[in-house]
């Protein structure tokens, strides 16, 4: 089973949150968080008043935010994939190159 954490930046709702609404109560993989700043420290249920979603922590994560935001603008965007395996394969390059020259290690204070 995979476990999935669902970007939402300013847009975890009911109108605009559909499709991430949707695997969290459809879909059959785990979903382990919802990064959303505006909603952060609540749960999935409590922000849409929803019978599901008990315990999934909504977060604040900027540095995901960033390199998701990164990941849409640079691969996704000007992106054409002629299959599911080829399209990952070219997200996991993306994400080592990242790692390897933008991201830098949390300096916990």
């Amino acid at each position: 089973m995979r476990r999935i954490a669902i970007l939402a930046e300013g847009a975890f709702e009911w109108h605009y949150g559909k499709t991430g609404i949707c695997v969290i109560h459809y879909g059959k993989d785990l979903v382990v968080a919802i990064n959303d700043i505006t909603k952060a420290g609540q749960d999935v249920s409590q922000s849409l008043g929803a019978s599901f979603g008990q315990g999934i922590p909504i977060v604040r994560g900027a540095r995901v935010s960033v390199c998701m935001s990164s990941i849409v603008r640079k691969l996704l965007k000007r992106g054409n994939f002629s299959s599911l395996d080829e399209l990952c394969d070219q997200n996991l390059a993306y994400m080592a190159y990242y790692n390897r020259t933008v991201a830098k290690p949390i300096k916990w204070t």
